[in-house]
């Protein structure tokens, strides 16, 4: 079916007149690739696959489908590029497919398999163009449908990721920032928390962590440069309150052992090796029964110099 001669021809469409480089990546490129995928699931799931093995079986079915569809859309592409038709004329299909399914099959079976590769280029190919046309506004009204309306997918209550409207992220915000105001740090000092107790102080680091977390939130999505500076400070917090928790707490073990023989390792001066193997005052003092008769019989004569 040849396009329509005269003023017909021409006013047919502005794509009729468009060059070849312009859809080129949507009609050669893009069904190179989806067939070069497809004919890999071919492979994966073929007979061959044992013989072959599968990565064998798959990348060969991918690259023969992915030549033959890249000749085919190149053959059809410069077929209408030269009889000057629309894109979607069926008789590009047709001179595609004959081309480009007579030289293929002359690589692979001679002048017969020239004659069977063309007529199952051209028939295959036509089928599928034509598929392809009457199935576009069916595809191009569903793609409009789910990008204009927002709530097609909706994540369950019970997912942890909630995908929120405007009204919802604007509440959210403003939760956010009040929190923040209320929650507004200053530097806390080390003394004033020596003064609380335990119970206080798991409280207080409590409350840090659960800002720190909603400070990470806020850094990942974007917040303001205010909020981020205040990640330092409540980590900070973080560690001072760990610090006085850890030392209260060996205070009063070593408190508890003030009396004990012996201690935990932990709550002993760690000093250095040799201090800590080193004998005490007392032990250096001590002398065996040998030693003390020998000082007993032999005491230290002292002599004075008369002058």
């Amino acid at each position: 079916m040849a396009a329509p001669t005269g003023e017909d021809a021409g006013a047919g469409t502005a794509e009729a007149t468009s060059p070849f480089s312009e859809d080129w990546r949507e009609r050669i490129i893009f069904p190179a690739a989806a067939a070069g995928v497809a004919g890999a699931a071919f492979g994966l799931l073929s007979g061959h696959r044992a013989r072959l093995g599968a990565a064998r079986a798959a990348v060969t079915y991918a690259a023969n489908l992915a030549i033959v569809a890249g000749c085919y859309g190149g053959a059809r592409e410069l077929a209408r590029d030269a009889r000057g038709t629309t894109p979607n004329d069926p008789m590009n299909s047709v001179v595609g497919g004959l081309a480009s399914g007579a030289i293929l099959g002359r690589i692979q079976g001679g002048h017969f398999g020239a004659v069977k590769y063309a007529v199952s280029f051209a028939a295959a190919g036509t089928a599928l163009d034509y598929a392809a046309v009457k199935l576009a506004p069916e595809w191009h009204s569903l793609k409009e449908y789910f990008s204009g309306k927002k709530d097609w997918f909706m994540l369950p209550e019970w997912s942890p990721i909630q995908v929120l409207d405007e009204e919802a992220l604007a509440k959210k915000k403003a939760r956010e920032e009040k929190l923040f105001a209320q929650r507004a740090l200053a530097r806390i000092k080390v003394h004033e928390l020596r003064q609380k107790s335990k119970a206080d102080l798991q409280a207080q680091l409590k409350e840090f962590k659960s800002e720190l977390s909603l400070l990470r939130v806020a850094k990942v999505t974007g917040g303001a440069p205010n909020k981020l500076s205040k990640i330092k400070v409540v980590r900070t917090a973080i560690a001072r309150v760990h610090t006085v928790i850890s030392q209260k707490q060996k205070a009063a073990l070593r408190e508890a052992y003030k009396n004990k023989k012996l201690l935990p390792l932990d709550l002993r001066p760690k000093k250095t090796r040799a201090i800590r193997r080193r004998l005490t005052k007392h032990q250096e003092s001590l002398k065996t029964e040998r030693e003390k008769k020998r000082e007993k019989y032999f005491p230290m004569r002292k002599y004075a110099i008369k002058a």
